[in-house]
């Protein structure tokens, strides 16, 4: 499919969904012929955007899990860096959102200090379709969802038997967890216990001279079992 980086703009049709613009122009920029619209009715079928709220997961995790799917690439999703726009900007789209802007939007490529971005609302807080190093920093932080045009596609059927694999560590993990708990706990009730409190009695018997000794190894037995 590629990248076109100068894909038309997508602009915002109400207040709450600066974020179904800029992913439904993210998706337009790599091949996907998707509308506004649709992107935003799929999104609040889905429960990642509300009326009352826009985006409910300020961090992308959800709109990374949408655009993944919708695309067919790998989508990265973290907090960005001005590296980060420097090395994926015009390789891929990143739809970006600021804390403190409260706003979606997306970088198109970065030229000269300068990211050119695909703004679905011009104007709103002063900011347009351009931001140099020192304003993007100045409106940070930024969550980010990359979408890595360059990497291999994966499709949803890769997607699903990675999850179902994750789910079985998971359970795996799970139950080793469980198993070494209940060992921990029958060592603890049935030998280290009962060895403590011989320990006990033998502060009690010993001679006065021998005490720190016993106590010593009190300590020690309880230590090393984190207790």
């Amino acid at each position: 499919m590629g990248y076109d980086p100068h894909a038309p703009p997508e602009r915002q049709a109400a207040a709450w969904n600066c974020s179904c613009a800029s992913a439904a122009w993210a998706l337009q920029s790599v091949g996907v012929p998707v509308t506004e619209g649709e992107v935003t009715a799929e999104m609040v079928a889905r429960g990642l955007v509300t009326p009352e709220w826009g985006l409910m997961d300020g961090s992308g995790a959800g709109l990374a899990g949408y655009l993944r799917e919708k695309s067919g690439y790998p989508v990265v999703n973290r907090y960005l860096t001005w590296d980060d726009v420097v090395a994926a900007g015009g390789v891929g789209p990143i739809c970006q959102g600021s804390n403190s802007m409260y706003h979606w939007s997306a970088i198109r490529y970065e030229q000269d200090g300068v990211a050119y971005m695909m703004n679905p609302a011009p104007g709103w807080m002063g900011v347009g379709d351009a931001l140099d190093r020192w304003a993007w920093e100045s409106w940070g932080p930024w969550a980010g969802c990359f979408i890595a045009v360059g990497e291999d596609p994966v499709t949803n059927a890769e997607l699903q038997a990675e999850n179902a694999s994750l789910k079985e560590q998971n359970a795996s993990l799970n139950a080793q967890l469980a198993a070494e708990r209940s060992w921990g706990s029958s060592v603890i009730n049935d030998t280290c216990i009962p060895l403590a409190s011989t320990l006990d009695q033998a502060l009690m018997t010993e001679q006065p001279q021998d005490w720190p000794l016993v106590e010593s190894a009190r300590q020690s037995l309880f230590t090393n079992l984190g207790i």
